[in-house]
């Protein structure tokens, strides 16, 4: 390799382009460069005579695109190479396209020396191929040692058209068939036999062909199919003409550079994971549906689906198991993909079905219920078995959008409202929608800076002993004081938190504030003070939880039996071998869990058994129905039942009523909690609470 190398470089960034350089002269020690930040700059460098080109694609002003234009206009062949700190499928094709050598990613600089290698090899190639035709033009004729040291199919044509030479690639060729067979051969008329083949540039190339024999044309080229009993080939087809008469015909197979082309096109309409569709041909597909739309035959429907929590696979088992489960997840919902129908992928955990014609909204329910309930049976990915629902936003033509992009974000707006509804749901797009997107708009961007601001408060509502109406404890909720909504219920934003990975500094900030708080109760002789805190997601599947929690109860000071860690069935139930190894560790820690919402999730017996839990708690939504409601009552009866059978206590949510109160006791539950003993409070309410639960709510 040549010590020497002159580099043209279009960048912006002084530390960039120090960067490149400081990389190239490991490989180059003799390197010279220049850059190049405008049109005239990078003008007056080419003059210069670089060996190479490095352009970013995104300068302000100028850029790779900019910088193709002007070698295109300059007639340069410098080669070009895009750099660029994120890339596309679109911008991989585009810069392609307009004859750029290659592409590679800023902080994948260790590529650019054998990328640079790679583009000044083509470069001498295609120089040296140039040379060789123009030697071949050059001659009067070609010998049989010429012809036989290309490895083209080559023939030589007399005036008349007739073969009277071939090379020994043409005898020797494999691609026997459409092409070459033993009517191809010497004495046969060339041009009648391209006008007998099959397909449509039959007739082109027999009149390429006579154009050049006959001195119409100075040459002839095309590209063609033939296929051949190894299958179907490529070929580029050359023709020039011979001094005194006849032609030379040449034959290149170009089948990998058309494959490799096809390749490209393929990336730029379709998702490299899934293989489905992406954004770009959905856009385009729609488009072609809402131009053949006939209201008498239906509407256009979109179907936006995104997974519930797809976050947590990537970050508890990795994003190879996640891709798996992407992949998977596109293979069962293409499964369902009926006709005209097109399943896109957007990105992410992000699916788009199109139907091009749908009557009623309850055909578009029954749509959506049944591509939400195929995702209910579990996935078995490896080793692991894993759950995943999914959220179902429906957007109609033209009532909720007129183009693609109005319907995207009306589906989008839609799905929201199926995840605040509590997740596995379907929701159509309504007015009402854009409120509540224009709030989520506002709390995420808010989000970010809410824990720095001190905008996060707790408020603790209390559980109460049934038998004797004391306080045993409390739940710690978390409240957010915003700046411009006032005080946010977590319901509504949760979720963002859990999406954005601003969940686990929220959530450590609370298991603190309430042990702290916990600790001030204990000083001030509320000796049993115990308080609840629920982990979040993303909390739970940390491999680091109990680590980070035994860390947080010796900086404050407080013992393990202080606090009660709440999760949720959805939670355990998505990897129960590892909910189960968590629970296991936590338990032998000293610190009591416990199974919020029990009933409402798709836990087994089964599995229930295996986990280490020292309480349950049963959901409001059936203490909301007792005393009454048989069915209401039946599901307590067996909570009870199960938990004390388990050796578990027994929490009762929601309890409302002194009715309810004397039911859950009789039930057999240990404590409760309600708006019947008290709303959640400030943390100095706590206290007076602990001696001052009026005497009316003990039950009868």
């Amino acid at each position: 390799m040549d010590k020497a190398l002159k580099v043209l470089i279009v960048e912006d960034t002084p530390a960039d382009v120090e960067l490149a350089v400081a990389v190239l002269s490991k490989t180059w020690p003799e390197l010279t460069h220049r850059s190049a930040e405008t049109a005239q700059e990078f003008r007056d460098a080419v003059a210069w005579n670089p060996d190479i080109i490095i352009a970013d694609y995104e300068v302000p002003g100028f850029g790779a695109v900019a910088a193709l234009g002007i070698l295109h206009e300059l007639d340069s062949d410098i080669p070009l190479i895009v750099f660029t700190g994120a890339v596309t499928e679109e911008i991989v094709v585009r810069c392609m396209r307009l004859g750029a050598a290659d592409y590679l990613l800023k902080d994948r600089l260790t590529r650019l020396a054998s990328a640079i290698d790679n583009a000044l090899t083509m470069r001498r190639e295609r120089h040296e191929k140039e040379r060789t035709e123009r030697e071949q033009r050059r001659l009067a004729g070609l010998n049989s040692a010429i012809l036989n040291s290309l490895p083209a199919l080559i023939a030589l044509l007399d005036a008349e058209g007739r073969i009277v030479a071939v090379n020994e690639a043409w005898r020797a060729s494999k691609l026997q068939g459409g092409l070459v067979n033993s009517t191809w051969s010497i004495g046969n008329n060339y041009v009648m036999l391209c006008g007998q083949t099959e397909g449509n540039d039959a007739l082109a190339m027999t009149l390429g062909l006579r154009g050049v024999l006959d001195g119409t044309h100075a040459s002839y080229s095309c590209e063609h199919d033939a296929q051949t009993a190894i299958g179907k080939h490529w070929f580029r087809m050359t023709v020039t003409p011979v001094r005194g008469g006849g032609a030379v015909v040449m034959h290149l197979d170009i089948t990998d550079r058309k494959s490799a082309e096809d390749q490209v096109e393929f990336l730029s309409r379709h998702d490299t994971l899934t293989k489905l569709p992406n954004r770009s041909a959905l856009q385009q597909r729609l488009h072609r549906v809402i131009a053949a739309h006939d209201p008498a035959q239906g509407a256009p429907v979109m179907f936006f689906i995104e997974l519930d929590r797809f976050k947590t696979v990537n970050d508890t088992l990795g994003h190879p198991v996640g891709d798996a489960l992407l992949r998977a997840v596109a293979k069962r919902l293409s499964d369902r993909v009926r006709g005209d129908e097109m399943l896109a992928r957007l990105g992410g955990d992000e699916f788009v079905l199109l139907v091009p014609q749908l009557q009623t909204a309850d055909e578009s329910a029954a749509v959506a219920e049944h591509l939400r309930i195929s995702l209910e049976r579990p996935f078995k990915i490896g080793e692991h078995e894993l759950f995943i629902t999914a959220s179902i936003g429906i957007s109609c033509y033209p009532q909720d959008g007129r183009d693609f992009e109005a319907m995207l974000r009306t589906a989008d707006a839609a799905v929201y409202r199926a995840k605040r509804s509590g997740r596995n749901a379907v929701a159509f797009y309504s007015a009402e929608i854009d409120a509540a997107a224009q709030e989520r708009f506002v709390l995420q961007n808010g989000l970010p800076h809410a824990l720095a601001r001190g905008e996060f408060i707790l408020e603790y509502q209390p559980t109460i002993d049934l038998r004797n109406n004391a306080v045993t404890g409390v739940e710690a909720l978390i409240r957010w004081r915003h700046p411009q909504l006032g005080l946010v219920p977590p319901s509504r934003f949760i979720d963002l938190a859990e999406d954005t990975g601003l969940i686990i500094p929220i959530s450590e900030w609370v298991l603190r504030t309430a042990l702290l708080q916990a600790k001030h109760w204990i000083n001030a002789g509320w000796s049993h003070a115990a308080v609840a805190v629920n982990l979040s997601v993303r909390q739970f599947t940390q491999p680091n939880l109990a680590v980070r929690i035994a860390e947080i109860l010796a900086s404050i000071g407080v013992q393990p039996s202080c606090v009660r860690l709440e999760v949720t069935e959805s939670m355990v139930m998505e990897d129960p071998l590892m909910a189960a190894a968590t629970l296991e560790h936590l338990g032998r820690m000293g610190i009591q869990m416990a199974l919020d919402d029990f009933g409402t999730g798709y836990s087994s017996l089964s599995f229930l058994k295996r986990f280490r839990l020292a309480c349950l708690k049963v959901d409001r939504s059936f203490v909301s129905g007792t005393p009454g409601n048989a069915g209401d009552e039946s599901i307590v009866h067996a909570v009870v039942a199960l938990g004390k059978t388990l050796g578990m206590k027994i929490i009762a949510e929601g309890v409302e009523t002194r009715a309810q109160a004397s039911f859950l006791r009789d039930a057999g539950c240990d404590d409760a909690q309600g708006y019947y003993y008290a709303r959640p409070v400030d943390s100095e309410e706590v206290l007076k609470l602990v001696t001052a639960i009026p005497a009316e709510h003990c039950s009868d």
